[in-house]
């Protein structure tokens, strides 16, 4: 168990998505980014796993769904989702 490594995730999850908000990264990045963090999070319970891929999930589907229909990501409908999947993930994270 490496108490500090998952630390380091965590905070580097955080990172991501502030600059994400920032405007810093698109978010395609910040899907990839937090995949990424999820998989070498290490000690973390199957619950928490779930409910983080569930809220990874959202982003993922809007980002998917606009790129396959050519729409646009910003739409007032993504904005809220995106928003509040964000919100929840962070929750999750400062949980962790």
């Amino acid at each position: 168990m490496d108490d500090d490594k998952n630390k380091r995730q965590l905070a580097s999850m955080v990172s991501q998505i502030d600059t994400y908000e920032k405007g810093e990264i698109d978010l395609s990045w910040l899907i990839s980014s937090l995949e990424s963090l999820l998989g070498a999070l290490d000690d973390v319970s199957q619950g928490w796993r779930q409910k983080f891929r569930k809220e990874w999930g959202v982003l993922e589907e809007v980002y998917s769904v606009a790129i396959v229909r050519e729409k646009p990501l910003d739409t007032p409908e993504n904005q809220k989702l995106i928003n509040t999947a964000i919100e929840n993930l962070r929750k999750l994270i400062s949980q962790g």
